[in-house]
This record gives C-alpha cells, sequence and structure tokens, in this order.
C-alpha cells in the first residue's frame, strides 16, 4: 500500500468526513437546513457522505479499525439500498424529515459517531 500524495489535506478531509456523518445523524430539519433551499438536499447528503468516505478511506485506509469501516459501510449500504428510480420518494426533503428509511440512516449515523477512536479524534 502506497502512501497518499503529499498534497492531500487528511486534516481537512476527516473533518468533511465527520461533518458528513454529523449532517447525517442529525434531525431531519436540521440535516435540511445544512444546505440551499435550491439544492436536491437528500441527494446532497449521500454525496457528501460518499465523497468524503472515499477520499478518506481511499487515501488513509491503516488509520479506519474494523468497527469504523464495518460502521461506513452500513451506512453507504443503506443509502444505495435507497437509491435508484423505484426509491425516487425517498429523496424528497419531506422523506428525510419522516421517512423510516432516514430515521434508520440517522440511527446508523449516530451509532458511528460514538465508536472511538475516529482517526480526526486528537491523539
Amino acid at each position: 500500500m502506497s502512501d497518499p500524495p503529499s498534497n492531500i489535506d487528511r486534516a481537512w478531509i476527516m473533518s468533511e468526513l465527520r461533518r458528513a456523518i454529523q449532517a447525517l445523524a442529525a434531525p431531519g430539519a436540521v440535516a435540511l437546513a445544512l444546505f440551499p433551499d435550491d439544492a436536491a438536499k437528500a441527494d446532497e447528503l449521500a454525496i457528501d457522505f460518499a465523497h468524503f468516505r472515499e477520499v478518506a478511506c481511499g487515501n488513509f485506509p491503516h488509520e479506519f479499525g474494523p468497527q469504523q469501516t464495518a460502521a461506513l459501510e452500513r451506512i453507504d449500504r443503506l443509502l444505495e439500498a435507497m437509491s435508484g428510480w423505484a426509491n425516487k420518494e425517498l429523496w424528497t426533503d419531506a422523506a428525510v424529515c419522516t421517512s423510516p428509511r432516514w430515521r434508520e440512516v440517522r440511527d446508523h449515523a449516530n451509532a458511528a459517531l460514538r465508536l472511538a477512536p475516529w482517526p480526526w479524534d486528537p491523539a
């Protein structure tokens, strides 16, 4: 396994991953308020998480223990299972606030945040 390029800002990436998980863990209305009104807010919640998970785990895989990796994978699988045209009703602002599927995502995101130590936690 090679080292990540030296120009990658590890602290920022980890901070953004944490922020994305916190957004998924927040109550629906709080999560939606993080994005501008003209955004596809549910999509942005999922995209932010997927992007920073991929960047963090892809560049710093050795920093994630088995529990953290499994927690991130669970969230990713839940969001993936919700995707697709057949589930378009899950990708509305109302669904983020009321859907049991989004409640499950919130529960898993909150559980993930409780795991320690995360790579973003101070040493």
